[in-house]
């Protein structure tokens, strides 16, 4: 069974294209993890031309609030989740892995080491 991150940034989906309000991405697009700040993470995704008429490759990438200096624990932490197998991940649902999600009444995040998902970027890659 393919498996997918899930990320949700609003409080309540709007349903409006102004914003990205939520995302569900393949596991296996996942191309980097890098530190923005001891406080901030983004995670990088192959867009694979998501969003775009032409079949360009996108950049989908995902900011989130992370406790200070945790870096590696987060790389950690997320390589086993994703690697997890059953439901053994708390928020796991067949092949949806819930990595961070502020909805409300229902805020989710994998690991202690996240503590809110900032932004979620779709960039069409420069030629």
């Amino acid at each position: 069974m393919k498996k997918f991150f899930y990320f949700q940034t609003a409080t309540a989906i709007e349903g409006t294209d102004t914003d990205e309000e939520a995302i569900m991405v393949p596991v296996d697009s996942l191309i980097a993890i890098e530190p923005a700040t001891a406080a901030l993470i983004w995670m990088h995704f192959e867009g694979k031309g998501l969003g775009d008429e032409d079949g360009a490759t996108n950049l989908i990438s995902v900011k989130l609030d992370v406790t200070a200096a945790n870096f590696q624990e987060f790389c950690r932490q997320i390589s086993l989740f994703c690697n997890a197998s059953g439901t053994s991940g708390r928020w796991t649902k067949g092949g949806m892995l819930v990595v961070a999600s502020e909805e409300t009444g229902n805020t989710k995040f994998f690991h202690s080491t996240v503590t809110g998902c900032d932004t979620i970027q779709i960039k069409t890659a420069a030629a």
